[in-house]
């Protein structure tokens, strides 16, 4: 878990299953849920995002291959204290569904990654 371990200090208790799944737990305790927002805790966007760039790199990215994140829906408010359940599920060799949903099967994000060569993204700038 090279790059989840950077994931720790907000998202507790990850744990990286077979079957292309991640589950964790937003830790209630972390200082920015004082702040963001008082009252009604929820975590940023990009803290989601970057959770997913950290599963992707971590599980499904090999040298040479960047990947973007595209067409995120952010659902609903992810709150401290829930357990979530980060789903992958692979649309081809470029690209990778994934969605985040709780216990209860309530669903929170979702969208789609892309992946491509490092020369792809060369001719594409």
């Amino acid at each position: 878990m090279k790059y989840l371990q950077q994931a720790n200090s907000i998202f507790k208790n990850i744990d990286a299953h077979q079957d292309d799944q991640v589950s964790f737990v937003l830790d209630s305790e972390h200082f920015l849920f004082d702040e963001h927002f008082p009252g009604f805790p929820v975590v940023p966007a990009s803290l989601i995002m970057e959770f997913i760039n950290l599963c992707v790199a971590e599980r499904y990215t090999q040298e040479g291959v960047k990947f973007s994140i595209s067409n995120a829906k952010f659902l609903n408010p992810m709150v401290p204290g829930n357990t979530y359940t980060c789903k992958f599920k692979v649309r081809s060799n470029e690209a990778l569904f994934f969605s985040i949903s709780d216990d209860a099967g309530k669903d929170y994000n979702k969208g789609i990654v892309s992946f491509m060569s490092e020369s792809e993204v060369e001719h594409a700038a």
